[in-house]
């Protein structure tokens, strides 16, 4: 570290001792360590009702759960955009986003089932709820919010903590990530209204779409089957195969990249050569394969099964163009690797 960036430590330092400095900053460490235990206790929750789905009816209606706690930075930052004078009540009182939980569904029923059976638990109180999905933003940013209050039992006390519970649909969290992208390189971005308006446009597809794949999962009566593991290793690779059916997909719309691979493992006494099959999809074709996994599972159970199958289809088609436009949406905002801080709508 220089001697600049040094500088303000010290000065710190010199100004009082550091036992009195720990012994200040001590009652929002633990506030912000209440905040932590505020999301394991909501995350929880969360992973038994996606176990209770699991065992019960043979699917998962959780794809992912994504916590964070907001950076002291992001704390400061959106005290002062608010006017608040900065002191730990404050923060406490006036911000109710410093525990943020992302639950990432299959499908927007899913959304709706969770939220409320999380509601109804009876040592959860919900304060507000903003839902973006039945009222999307002007931007086309969809999801749903629930701020909840939910106790925590420490080791001498019980404490009430506040959490932001955001609900999204796999494809309206991809749409979120590059409109956070958009929003923070909107500057440098030639023609950025032109690209927010196509985002929108994607938005409002993405949304009609998950509508879409609802009702083919409703036809097909969704239960979860195993997939499929595969490994692949980057050392020593030899190419035996490669089967592009993303340039020439299947009859039936499927869309994927499969190579077979020859590599070597090494083991106590020999070296082996194994093959693996890796198969590369972007998130939604991953999404529409396990729905179309399901229908070839359950076909002859299914009314009209024609008729699901090709509507499938056409979604395999649609979902093919909209990853050709986002990806060259990606491209116009040049994206790079940005950090995930809190923004309009995002945690």
């Amino acid at each position: 570290m220089s001697e600049t960036q040094d500088r303000p430590l010290q000065s710190l330092l010199n100004e009082e001792h550091p036992e009195r400095i720990l012994e200040r900053a001590r009652p929002f460490m633990e506030f912000m360590m209440r905040n932590k235990c505020a999301l394991r206790e909501i995350e929880t929750k969360l992973n038994v009702l996606n176990d209770e789905f699991s065992t019960r009816y043979n699917r998962n209606p959780i794809e992912s759960i994504k916590t964070r706690l907001k950076s002291p930075l992001s704390i400061v930052q959106k005290m002062q955009r608010r006017g608040f004078e900065l002191t730990l009540e404050n923060i406490e009182s006036k911000l109710n986003d410093i525990a943020g939980i992302r639950v990432i569904c299959s499908f927007p029923e899913d959304i709706y089932q969770l939220a409320d059976m999380l509601s109804r638990q009876d040592d959860i109180t919900v304060i507000a709820v903003k839902d973006y999905i039945k009222n999307p933003k002007p931007n086309g940013y969809r999801s749903l919010h629930l701020i909840l209050d939910v106790p925590i039992f420490l080791s001498t006390e019980k404490r009430h903590m506040r959490a932001e519970v955001q609900f999204r649909t796999i494809a309206m969290d991809f749409w979120a990530s590059l409109e956070h992208q958009l929003t923070y390189k909107r500057d440098n971005i030639p023609d950025a209204d032109l690209v927010a308006e196509e985002l929108k446009e994607c938005a409002d597809i993405i949304s009609e779409m998950d509508g879409r794949m609802q009702q083919i999962r409703k036809k097909i009566d969704l239960e979860k089957i195993p997939s499929e593991s595969h490994v692949g290793d980057k050392d020593d690779i030899t190419v035996i195969a490669v089967k592009d059916y993303i340039k020439n997909p299947k009859p039936n719309g499927y869309r994927s990249l499969h190579l077979i691979l020859d590599v070597p493992i090494f083991l106590s006494t020999e070296k082996r050569h194994m093959r693996a099959e890796v198969q590369f999809r972007t998130i939604a074709m991953d999404f529409w394969a396990s729905l179309e996994h399901q229908l070839t599972y359950k076909r002859d159970n299914i009314p009209d099964a024609d008729l699901v199958a090709e509507e499938l289809k056409e979604c395999a088609d649609i979902i093919s163009e909209m990853d050709g436009r986002m990806q060259q949406i990606r491209k116009k905002i040049d994206l790079e690797t940005i950090p995930s801080e809190s923004h309009d709508g995002d945690m």
